[in-house]
């Protein structure tokens, strides 16, 4: 612990030498013997005593110095510690003699309730002439409030218009109705249909070249290259051009086998699409006039039903209702959804699974959920279709296999 002492220093001849012995406190913790064993007698100084600072409860590791505010965070510390010195009065006050109009106010500096000079303020709060300053005028102006930058509103000169970056966007629609191809089928994993590739002799370069070529005859502003390309990227996706590229430049062989693959697959979704139909208009056909979901008996139905479920993507909410909005929460509360829907119907029932409840989205809780469903809400059917997603964890396992059997 370091135990708070008074220095007695005398101030009034040369500010840098008050400067040096504070700095000097602060880094190696003590002073000289004879600046420490000084006493403020003004029949001892040659010079003349006018002022004696005392620096209490100073921490010696320079730990009150604001190295790890930012930049607001430091406006807002200073701007409070002005005013406790700071003179506003409009007329000065000299005891008995007679106040004159203020011209320019006086700023007193404190730390730890105990008077210092300008300097060592500055030190402290690592700032300079020029920012103490501004933050001096911005006081008198708006108080304690945060320093906005003046040109934080205000558009650079070389800023583009509205009107320039909409000539680019104009013209490259045009240029891609123009010299753009459709490509003769869908790509994978792209959902638009309406695609456009351009020629390989179409580079940017020369896109470029025609841009300038149509803006020499108008009025806007011609950009460069680099801001071209950026806006020629934010206004079009160019996201798939690499996967066009290796797509156009395979061999046949390989060309005919990922052909293959995707008219199996198609193949497969037919079938099963097809299947699922089928089985929807055969109960539907088959199902008595008049049935609905509800408590029926097991086994009172002897026909066939067709059920889907799945769980979709959970929602969050608020977990106070009466807070005045949501960002208050740091972590919303959690609701999963899983929903059996009876397509013949057609009817379905959502499940709403609370965050403390909820356990995961494995075999435990798709049974748990299924089996509530046919208790409450179930037709009694003897046979039963259910669809449901591939995935191993939540329904194509042993476990929900030997339930539904």
């Amino acid at each position: 612990m370091n135990e708070a002492r008074r220095i007695n220093i005398y101030c009034d001849a040369d500010c840098e030498a008050l400067t040096d012995v504070i700095m000097n406190y602060f880094t190696t913790g003590h002073l000289s013997d004879t600046e420490d064993d000084e006493q403020c007698d003004d029949s001892d100084n040659e010079v003349g005593l006018t002022k004696c600072v005392s620096v209490d409860n100073v921490s010696v590791d320079g730990s009150d110095i604001n190295e790890e505010m930012s930049r607001e965070e430091l406006d807002i510390a200073i701007l409070a510690q002005l005013p406790c010195g700071m003179h506003l009065s409009k007329i000065t006050s000299h005891g008995r003699k007679e106040g004159t109009p203020r011209k320019t106010q006086r700023i007193n500096f404190f730390h730890h309730r105990q008077r210092i000079c300008r300097d060592i303020f500055k030190h402290m709060h690592g700032i300079g002439q020029d920012k103490l300053n501004a933050l001096i005028k911005h006081y008198k102006v708006n108080g304690i409030t945060p320093r906005q930058n003046e040109n934080a509103k205000r558009l650079p000169s070389n800023a583009l218009k509205m009107e320039d970056n909409a000539f680019v966007a104009h013209f490259l629609l045009n240029y891609a109705e123009t010299h753009g191809m459709h490509l003769p089928g869908r790509v994978p994993g792209y959902w638009r249909a309406d695609l456009k590739v351009l020629p390989t002799n179409c580079t940017e370069r020369r896109v470029y070249d025609d841009y300038c070529t149509a803006t020499a005859v108008t009025s806007h502003r011609t950009v460069s290259l680099v801001t071209f390309r950026r806006l020629w990227r934010e206004i079009f996706c160019q996201k798939y051009q690499q996967k066009l590229s290796e797509a156009a430049n395979k061999s046949d062989e390989e060309k005919a086998k990922l052909h293959n693959i995707a008219s199996e697959h198609l193949g497969r979704v037919s079938k099963e699409r097809a299947f699922y139909q089928n089985i929807c208009k055969k109960t539907k056909d088959t199902l008595p006039a008049g049935m609905d979901i509800g408590r029926h008996d097991p086994y009172s139905y002897d026909g066939v039903m067709h059920y889907s479920m799945d769980f979709t993507q959970q929602v969050h909410y608020p977990s106070n209702l009466l807070q005045p909005g949501p960002v208050y929460f740091k972590t919303p509360w959690k609701c999963a959804i899983f929903g059996v829907a009876c397509e013949v119907l057609p009817k379905q029932v959502t499940f709403l699974i609370d965050e403390s409840v909820q356990n995961g989205k494995g075999a435990n809780c798709v049974i748990s959920l299924l089996h509530s469903y046919h208790e409450k809400y179930g037709m009694g059917e003897t046979h039963m279709h259910l669809h449901t997603d591939n995935c191993a964890g939540q329904n194509n396992n042993s476990y929900l296999h030997s339930r539904s059997s």
